[in-house]
């Protein structure tokens, strides 16, 4: 997840203006292309959700269950904090983010062991 996670803010980072189109100018770009936008937000949100449900719970069915829109919340905040990102430090300041995302991501989906590397986002 750590890997995966750093190299997606990278890749953000390393082409700003296609960043920037994506995660602000598209969701002012009208009501379809908007639309497009945030199928696209809920089916990252789905795909963590079935990991959630079928995965997490199944090896440890003491982790709490979560409404639907648990995780919605998760890729709608990640989203928000990436758009704060552009907006204030630029898009070259992106993967700074890594830490807190994947600490989030870690506590939500029971991981007990955080990398060094995330774990500076505190």
């Amino acid at each position: 997840m750590t890997l995966t996670m750093e190299r997606y803010l990278a890749k953000m980072a390393s082409q700003p203006k296609a960043t920037w189109t994506l995660q602000i100018e598209c969701l002012a770009a009208g009501p379809e292309i908007a639309a497009m936008y945030h199928r696209r937000i809920a089916r990252i949100a789905e795909l963590y959700r079935i990991t959630y449900k079928h995965v997490v719970r199944k090896e440890d069915p003491t982790r709490p269950e979560l409404p639907d829109e648990a995780f919605d919340l998760l890729v709608g905040g990640m989203s928000d904090l990436i758009r704060q990102c552009l907006y204030t430090k630029g898009a070259e300041a992106i993967p700074d983010l890594a830490p807190v995302f994947l600490r989030t991501l870690m506590a939500l989906f029971g991981e007990r062991d955080v990398p060094a590397g995330a774990a500076s986002g505190s």
